[in-house]
């Protein structure tokens, strides 16, 4: 666990007007470069989603039926359940051991008594804190009464009713000294200041709660991400940020409408953003169309360099239909959300050459216009899916994709290299996940070699290599053919 007392010399925490405390920049601090990192949160657990497959000390996911592209550890033997509660799971005895000292010996008595009943996430981190809180150090339970906890709004929203009963449950069950009250705030504590936790390729799988990541404040524009390694988490710099900068974090999708991140911030953080984003709408990519005419971005009813009629967004959530309109541009919510989803449909059913073509999409014309940064997470996640996908059409490439006689071994040799300059800024070049990277670039570079491939070395040098800018266009056709399928038009 962190607090304000833990930071390093580069930030401090000091109050930000209309925004409670922040974090500020003490010095300059480059951008890919590592802030902080928290290797032992307060609380760090599986949603009720993952329950069942993730590790509740390491946080390690074990699927039960893996899908290629996703970073997990469905390798090795099964998770072994707690034989007592019969609710959580561990990746080895070490793990369920380490558990068991930390919290484990007093949550399952709790769960016992509820099973087969097991508690929603939310109200499993609140016992968690309760149960925590006569071993925390003071300076930690303040930093924890101190955080933003909005409980005067909560109790005028139509969720007041649902957060009374999970606090009294939370109440009862811990068996807590504190009074009532005080255990409803901190139950709309956790409702404000809990992240997401991910996987490294950001598979959502659990909650995340700790004071020190809860004191940074949002930005539509921020200069801050966040990955995790299991249960740890690193603060990251997106852009370069100057002295005496406060540093932000985004807490909703930055690629989203600006009314579509207003509502969401007013509706579960009870703020309104006045970021440079939200203030300078509509001018501004999230909010614009395009010329169907001449592919200008702008707003209805005209266009403002050729005149021609800018229709309003189609009011449909089908791609074809977005597509077919011509007002939008691929970079416009929801069509970068769709394609991601079509992905996640297609890889369901096994279908990898269709997956493979809306991943491509998304990795060479859509997240580099949204996330300019090669170190952003997401393009650095999304890139190793595509490796996972090449891998898998590489063994047997078919229906539209065997026309094009595309290399896919060089296809993923080129996407593995691009993934690797990005992973050590984005998740640390000592981290599990880097050295995953390197491996899978490793295996494939061995068989390049074994192939007769003698530019191997030139690429990893920075060289231009002719053979390979061809194979790079034939994968670009993949994508070009998707695009004029979702118009209508004929290839």
């Amino acid at each position: 666990m962190a607090d304000a007392s833990s930071l390093p010399a580069s930030v401090r925490a000091e109050p930000i007007p209309g925004a409670g405390t922040g974090l500020v920049a003490t010095q300059p601090i480059p951008a890919a470069r590592e802030i902080f990192t928290i290797k032992a949160p307060l609380i760090a657990i599986a949603d009720d989603a993952h329950l069942a497959e993730t590790c509740a000390h390491c946080l390690a996911w074990k699927p039960t039926s893996a899908v290629p592209g996703y970073y997990s550890s469905s390798d090795g033997p099964p998770l072994l359940q707690c034989a007592g509660c019969k609710t959580l799971k561990y990746c080895s005895q070490a793990c369920q051991r380490a558990s068991w000292r930390h919290i484990h010996k007093s949550e399952c008595k709790i769960f016992t008594r509820l099973y087969p009943r097991v508690l929603p996430a939310s109200v499993r981190a609140l016992v968690r804190l309760l149960l925590l809180e006569p071993t925390l150090p003071p300076k930690t339970w303040e930093s924890i009464i101190n955080l933003q906890h909005h409980t005067p709004e909560f109790q005028a929203s139509p969720k007041h009713a649902e957060i009374q009963l999970m606090s009294k449950g939370a109440h009862a069950y811990s068996g807590t000294s504190l009074p009532e009250a005080l255990v409803q705030r901190l139950y709309c504590t956790l409702l404000v200041n809990t992240l997401t936790l991910t996987t490294p390729t950001l598979d959502p799988i659990g909650l995340y709660f700790d004071p020190l990541p809860s004191t940074i404040n949002h930005s539509c524009n921020a200069n801050t991400f966040i990955t995790f390694s299991g249960a740890s988490l690193t603060l990251r710099s997106l852009r370069p940020i100057t002295e005496g900068e406060e540093l932000t974090l985004p807490y909703v999708d930055t690629t989203l409408a600006t009314s579509h991140r207003l509502s969401t911030l007013r509706e579960r953080w009870f703020f309104t953003c006045r970021c440079p984003l939200c203030t300078s709408s509509p001018n501004i990519p999230q909010d614009q169309l395009q010329c169907p005419s001449c592919q200008t971005p702008g707003l209805p009813p005209l266009c403002t360099h050729c005149n021609a009629a800018i229709p309003h967004r189609p009011d449909s959530e089908e791609l074809r239909v977005l597509y077919k309109a011509g007002n939008m541009p691929a970079t416009r919510q929801p069509i970068p959300s769709l394609h991601a989803a079509a992905v996640q449909s297609f890889l369901s059913d096994a279908n990898y050459e269709a997956a493979l073509r809306h991943q491509l999409l998304l990795v060479t014309r859509i997240y580099p216009r949204l996330y300019p940064q090669p170190h952003h997470p997401l393009r650095v996640a999304s890139g190793f899916v595509l490796a996972a996908l090449l891998i898998e059409v590489s063994h047997s490439p078919g229906g539209t994709l065997a026309p094009l006689r595309v290399d896919w071994g060089k296809a993923l040799w080129a996407v593995l290299v691009q993934v690797e300059a990005g992973v050590s800024g984005c998740h640390g070049a000592e981290s599990a996940f880097a050295a995953l990277v390197r491996q899978k670039k490793a295996e494939v570079k061995d068989e390049l070699e074994k192939a007769g491939v003698g530019w191997v070395k030139e690429v990893e040098k920075g060289c231009k290599i002719p053979e390979l800018d061809e194979e790079m266009r034939k994968v670009q056709a993949v994508v070009d053919g998707l695009v004029a399928e979702l118009k209508g038009e004929t290839v």
